[in-house]
């Protein structure tokens, strides 16, 4: 693997396998826990569509507080992911991610996904691990943070919108373009009948076959989110039950799209912990 450079938000410790795969090892001496065999051996932190490194680093610095011996796998997703996937750019990409999981396969694992952006990378990365270990990604708790949405015009462009250049010609023309996109994707998906890649998200995280349905789960969300419909999440969650998922869904109030934490981080990283305790009492 060649490694390269880490940006600067995230600690030394987490080491860039490559444009999109990022890796904080676990130390060789392990760190006294309140319950050290109970501790994820691994999380994997999947964050939204064009994420900036500093608000992602806020998540990996408090995991590497609160489970100082797990290892961390930061998964990025960038809007190019999103517009041009292919599964083999996919598969490709995310092979690292693929070995560094098959190499510890009956270790507790934790995974946080944000947004579309990160609820689509962990298809990705779940239908790479199954056509390459020839069963499901094993995984004992889920955090799905503001996701899943369905697609709709508006809320694909309020999230596009937030990656756009600033001066306002620049701004100007990159929403016609914006617009024109969307318009025709519309138009594509009509024409030929194939489904976009938030609907394809959508079902996957509800697939037997793409995502373990023993994980114990937990939806996070807010009708202030401009981005993602709470509808959208409570239909999820439903859908969820009803195919034998343990989910629960937490509202969150006045909170903005992944901004959860910040606006009640308290309850945020208790629920976290809450979660995880859950999972491991299944397992025991």
């Amino acid at each position: 693997m060649t490694l390269l450079e880490t940006p600067a938000p995230l600690r030394p410790s987490f080491k860039r396998i490559n444009k999109t795969v990022f890796l904080h090892s676990s130390p060789s001496s392990s760190t006294p826990t309140s319950h050290p065999f109970r501790d994820p051996d691994t999380i994997i932190l999947l964050s939204w569509g064009a994420a900036p490194f500093k608000p992602i680093a806020k998540y990996t610095t408090r995991y590497e507080t609160l489970y100082p011996n797990a290892r961390i796998l930061l998964i990025t997703t960038s809007f190019a992911d999103l517009i041009f996937h292919t599964e083999s750019s996919q598969k490709a990409i995310l092979a690292p991610a693929v070995d560094l999981l098959r190499a510890t396969p009956n270790g507790k694992t934790l995974v946080h996904i944000f947004s579309n952006g990160g609820s689509y990378k962990l298809r990705e990365l779940a239908l790479a691990y199954r056509r390459t270990a020839g069963h499901t990604l094993p995984i004992d708790a889920l955090i799905i943070d503001s996701a899943p949405g369905r697609p709709h015009f508006h809320s694909s462009a309020a999230a596009i919108k937030t990656v756009l250049p600033e001066p306002w010609p620049l701004w100007i023309l990159s929403v016609i373009l914006m617009y024109a996109y969307l318009l025709g994707m519309k138009l594509w998906h009509g024409i030929t009948g194939r489904r976009a890649i938030s609907q394809l998200t959508w079902e996957a995280l509800n697939d037997a076959e793409v995502i373990d349905p023993k994980a114990r789960r937990m939806y996070v969300a807010s009708r202030s989110d401009e981005m993602i419909l709470f509808e959208d999440v409570e239909a999820h969650v439903e859908d969820a039950r009803k195919r034998g998922c343990r989910a629960r869904l937490e509202k969150f109030v006045g909170s903005r799209h992944v901004a959860h934490a910040v606006v009640d981080g308290e309850r945020y990283w208790r629920l976290v912990r809450e979660l995880w305790e859950e999972s491991m009492l299944r397992r025991d």
